[in-house]
């Protein structure tokens, strides 16, 4: 069905190197005087050197640095760094699925695609769909006092659309918000024009509650629904198997445009506000897990 765990992603030669060490060794020479400078104290003995590692504090001349210092020195993460990541966008104006590189310079939106490929279509997929959409509100929850237990809530009211949520230079729908990461920044339009949240079908297919709760016990029959993050976590998945489909050329991993990522979040959202997004290192040790709490 839809209810999937999605994302893949290949640890880079370096991913377990956070722990190697570099010794640098430098010679400053001037000939003229005949005058050598090294790096290393002349005080410094090989037993010295051997159990040593740089420290700005502790260990200020020790010429040995750990790789992952280094790289923190630098401001950056090393397990972003350690994974080579494909990434796959779906524009709602351009027929074609778009396979990018993370780039450590420029937006998603901006990043030019390593490939293009055309969309899969899966009548059988289709079929059960509409056959999804068509099952009504969910009974699989008791009914007290006139309301559903558990996470029951009207949201069958038409989607209307969104206005504009900030003026992000790489977002054309007017309606993404702020996005912390450049592999986050991206919108559902290649070019200006009308947001795909203003759709009726992300009201009924990605949003509407009943087609979620059916969803989820298709895949669990005994699951229990008793908090929001299991219908936006099954919204994320609705929204990459409705744009992507089952599987991504080259493995690459899906990425839902901010303005549909926001409208999501807003249908069911965290009770303290904040969200992980997109953490690209973690599918190191959890078999590339799409993970936007």
């Amino acid at each position: 069905m839809w209810w999937t765990t999605v994302g893949h992603l290949r640890p880079a030669l370096l991913a377990s190197a956070e722990n190697f060490t570099v010794m640098i060794k430098n010679n400053i020479r001037f000939p003229a005087f005949n005058y050598i400078r090294r790096n290393i104290l002349p005080e410094l003995k090989d037993t010295d050197l051997k159990g040593c590692i740089y420290n700005r504090y502790t260990n200020p001349y020790c010429p040995i640095f750990r790789l992952g210092d280094i790289v923190s020195e630098a401001k950056e993460n090393f397990g972003d760094m350690a994974v080579e990541c494909f990434l796959c966008v779906s524009f709602v104006d351009e027929d074609k699925l778009r396979v990018v590189k993370k780039s450590r310079k420029k937006t998603l939106q901006q990043t030019k695609p390593l490939s293009l490929h055309q969309r899969k279509n899966d009548l059988a997929s289709m079929r059960t769909l509409i056959s999804v959409m068509q099952c009504g509100p969910s009974r699989s929850l008791p009914v007290q006092n006139g309301q559903s237990s558990g996470l029951s809530r009207n949201t069958d009211t038409p989607l209307l659309e969104k206005p504009q949520t900030g003026n992000q230079a790489w977002c054309q729908c007017g309606c993404c918000p702020p996005a912390a990461t450049l592999h986050e920044q991206l919108c559902c339009r290649l070019g200006k024009g009308r947001c795909i949240t203003s759709s009726p079908i992300l009201s009924t297919l990605i949003l509407s509650r009943s087609v979620l709760e059916t969803a989820l016990f298709y895949v669990d029959p005994l699951a229990e629904l008793h908090e929001g993050a299991q219908l936006r976590h099954g919204a994320y998945a609705q929204f990459i198997r409705w744009r992507f489909g089952d599987s991504t050329p080259r493995d690459a991993v899906p990425v839902i445009p901010s303005c549909c990522m926001g409208r999501i979040r807003a249908e069911y959202p965290r009770p303290d506000g904040k969200y992980s997004g997109l953490r690209l290192h973690q599918a190191m040790h959890s078999q590339a897990e799409f993970n936007a709490q």
